[in-house]
C-alpha cells in the first residue's frame, strides 16, 4: 500500500512539473489571435452589359446597380439580388429549380462574370453561355 501511495505521489508530481500553467501572463500577451478575414462580395461590374449566344438568337441586357440585379431579354424581365456572393432572381424557373434541387444549388442558376453570362438549363445541368456582344 505505501508502494502505491509513494508511487501516485511522484506520478502526480512529475505530471504537475510537466505541464505549464494554463494563464502564464508572459505567454498569454504573446498570444496572437488569427481571425479569418472576410472579404466583402462586390458583383462582376456595375451598369449595364448586352450579352450574345454565338450559337442561338437570343441576347440578354444584364443591369446591375448596387447589389441588385436586372436580367432582360426579348421576351421577360427579371429581377435579382446578390446575396452572399450568389445571385437569387424571381425568376419563376429558377424558383421551381430550387424547390426541387438541393440546398447547395442556390444562387447558382444565373451567373454573372466581367464578361460573360450564363443561364442553367435545369434539364441537364449545363449552362447556356452568352458573352459580351461585340459592337
Amino acid at each position: 500500500m505505501k508502494k502505491f501511495i509513494l508511487l501516485l505521489f511522484l506520478f502526480i508530481c512529475n505530471y504537475t512539473f510537466a505541464i505549464k500553467p494554463a494563464f502564464n501572463t508572459e505567454e498569454f500577451q504573446n498570444i496572437t489571435l488569427h481571425q479569418k478575414k472576410i472579404k466583402p462580395f462586390k458583383p462582376p461590374f456595375q451598369g449595364k452589359r448586352h450579352f450574345c449566344s454565338y450559337e442561338t438568337s437570343m441576347t440578354y441586357d444584364v443591369e446591375i446597380n448596387g447589389n441588385s440585379v436586372i436580367i432582360s431579354s426579348e421576351k421577360i424581365k427579371i429581377k435579382g439580388v446578390y446575396k452572399n456572393g450568389f445571385l437569387f432572381t424571381n425568376d419563376p424557373d429558377e424558383i421551381a429549380y430550387t424547390h426541387n434541387a438541393g440546398k447547395y444549388n442556390y444562387g447558382k442558376y444565373y451567373v454573372i462574370g466581367t464578361d460573360y453570362f450564363s443561364k442553367l438549363n435545369a434539364e441537364n445541368g449545363e449552362y447556356f453561355y452568352y458573352q459580351l456582344c461585340k459592337k
